[in-house]
């Protein structure tokens, strides 16, 4: 460590042991040009520093540009510092501004953090910054309540593109009827969202979700009725069920693209069902 290295790892001791987080963050700017040895020993430091000084340090140093495996250990001690913190990082959902929001937004999603859910609702009501919104929408998808459907479900209308697949992904990954219910009504075979709801569902594959991609055999929007039959025979055995339901619709189109694709599955259990309509 040459004598530089060590005048900054000196300082940055003397900041923390006086909780000075303003010249601490000030010293970081020769962070990214320290040897990985130093780099480390400021982990070290930092890891080592009560939670008041630790956060904003930790916060400084994931906004720099680093190196990947440099960038991970920054990010691995914000996870160490955060898991069972839970009160410490509600504190920051509510009070940091947007930038710094997110940081933390973005932890509770990925821990799942239950008790966040109140602050997080309360910034999809609230919030115009639409990175946080977004990053907001990703962690309700990831902690997976279902009481947070209707909040997520208020931005399949919105005019942000960004936004309306943060909420199809976010509910998604909620799942279960009610979500699946909500991604259903947005599709009008007139919305630029509407191939990705069908996706979704195909991703999806529960009972709701499979149920919905055979009833728009029955769309009279070629492009969904399409996507539709193409998911289907992409799923083969598993959609059977939900197919052979459709071979007994009044309508002569959808009984066709349900054998059609019960034809491109292939699986003998079909057969009893074709045969009925044959």
């Amino acid at each position: 460590m040459d004598q530089h290295e060590k005048a900054f790892l000196d300082e940055l001791k003397y900041c923390i042991r006086r909780n000075d987080t303003i010249k601490a963050r000030a010293a970081f700017q020769f962070f990214p040009e320290a040897s990985a040895e130093t780099q480390g020993k400021v982990l070290d430091e930092i890891l080592k520093a009560p939670d008041a000084v630790a956060f904003p340090l930790l916060e400084s140093l994931s906004r720099i540009p680093l190196n990947p495996g440099m960038k991970d250990k920054v990010t691995e001690l914000l996870y160490e510092k955060s898991y069972n913190n839970t009160a410490r990082i509600l504190d920051f959902i509510r009070s940091k501004d947007a930038k710094d929001k997110r940081l933390y937004v973005s932890i509770a999603g990925n821990l799942k953090i239950r008790e966040a859910l109140p602050c997080l609702e309360e910034i999809l009501l609230n919030a115009t910054d639409e990175e946080l919104l977004l990053e907001t929408l990703t962690a309700i998808g990831k902690v997976g309540a279902p009481s947070s459907v209707s909040g997520v479900a208020s931005f399949l209308g919105s005019a942000s593109g960004k936004l309306k697949l943060g909420a199809i992904g976010a509910l998604a990954d909620i799942g279960g009827a009610s979500a699946i219910k909500k991604l259903c009504e947005t599709l009008t075979g007139q919305s630029d969202t509407d191939l990705a709801v069908v996706d979704t569902l195909a991703r999806l594959q529960d009972h709701q979700s499979l149920e919905k991609l055979a009833e728009l055999l029955s769309s009279r929007f070629v492009d969904l009725r399409n996507t539709a039959i193409d998911h289907l025979i992409a799923i083969g055995p598993k959609a059977i069920p939900f197919v052979t339901e459709c071979l007994k619709s009044d309508d002569d189109d959808t009984v066709i693209h349900s054998l059609n694709i019960l034809g491109n599955i292939g699986d003998l259990t079909a057969l009893p069902a074709i045969a009925k309509v044959i």
